[in-house]
């Protein structure tokens, strides 16, 4: 009986474990997606802003409130990327071989998962429903939006999903 309980003590401990992993792959892929978002097309291209739809930025004013509002995404994103890292610190300290950290596949398929989901919920939410700002502030763009929903959204969702496939274990039998 008493090898029982620790059996399955262990197994309770092992999916924790499992899912404190993939919580901590999705986190630091949405964190990464936002992050990146951010800096890419926000900072660099300098496309579009937060609330660049709502409050056009056409003075230093309603610029400068653009970029209180891309600061607080910017906060949110570094946010999320450390709760990840903490909870894969967490998950990494048990050192367990059947652990979803011992399968990169897998746990790059969680990461891309999170990167990817976020895109298509923000993209979704932002870009169509609220349209709080587009891809980038053109006359039409709804062509640009829909081509970051497929490439960053859709086509790291379809990523990760077959590398979560190409990574579960084989069953001998």
């Amino acid at each position: 009986m008493a090898n029982n309980v620790n059996e399955n003590d262990y197994r309770l401990g092992e999916n924790v474990n499992r899912r404190k992993s993939t919580a901590s792959a999705i986190l630091i892929g949405i964190g990464l997606a936002g992050l990146i978002d951010i800096i890419i097309f926000h900072a660099i291209l300098q496309w579009h802003h937060t609330s660049s739809n709502i409050i056009i930025p056409n003075t230093i004013e309603s610029l400068q409130m653009n970029l209180v509002h891309d600061g607080a995404f910017l906060a949110f994103s570094l946010i999320i990327t450390i709760a990840g890292i903490i909870l894969l610190w967490n998950a990494s300290s048990s050192n367990n071989k059947n652990s979803l950290l011992s399968n990169k596949r897998s746990f790059m398929g969680f990461i891309l998962i999170g990167f990817g989901g976020f895109n298509v919920i923000e993209g979704i939410i932002n870009h169509h429903l609220l349209e709080m700002h587009h891809v980038i502030d053109v006359a039409n763009p709804l062509a640009f939006d829909i081509t970051f929903l497929v490439v960053g959204g859709l086509a790291f969702l379809v990523t990760g999903s077959i590398l979560l496939r190409s990574g579960k274990p084989q069953l001998k039998s």
